[in-house]
């Protein structure tokens, strides 16, 4: 995943995450959650990794935060999926592409080699025409 997509992601996530802004968190546990919320979210950016934010909603089943994390995640696997599949529609573009050089190429020897066979052909009958035109001024000469 590129920088440019983090950055991305992470402006979306910040967006989600400023609607949260009006909860209130009653329980002190809370505060544990939400740092591990963002630590987590920090080494995504950071590294690509989301397993720690995978393990949040195990770590804290009722909490505030599990759900938000598990957003992220559904996300980031969405977008890394998108990615995937994009490079993956190039990918046969390209070969596609490929293929359609590699025919023309083909097509272009065959050619060549038709065109090559036509002028052999081509002097050929203009040996033999001028055989022809010698045997016609003889057989002229020789009948007067």
């Amino acid at each position: 995943m590129t920088t440019s997509n983090r950055w991305l992601f992470f402006l979306l996530v910040s967006v989600v995450l400023a609607g949260c802004q009006g909860l209130h968190l009653q329980q002190k546990g809370s505060l544990t959650e939400a740092e591990s919320f963002a630590k987590g979210l920090d080494q995504y950016i950071e590294t690509g990794d989301l397993q720690p934010l995978k393990m949040l909603p195990k770590e804290y089943p009722d909490g505030a935060w599990g759900p938000r994390a598990e957003l992220v995640v559904r996300l980031a696997e969405q977008q890394e999926q998108l990615v995937a599949d994009k490079k993956k529609t190039i990918a046969v573009k390209e070969a596609g592409q490929k293929q359609q050089a590699l025919q023309k190429d083909q097509e272009l020897t065959r050619c060549d080699s038709e065109l090559a066979a036509l002028k052999e052909s081509n002097q050929e009958l203009t040996k033999t025409i001028d055989q022809l035109k010698k045997l016609l001024i003889d057989m002229e000469s020789r009948s007067n």
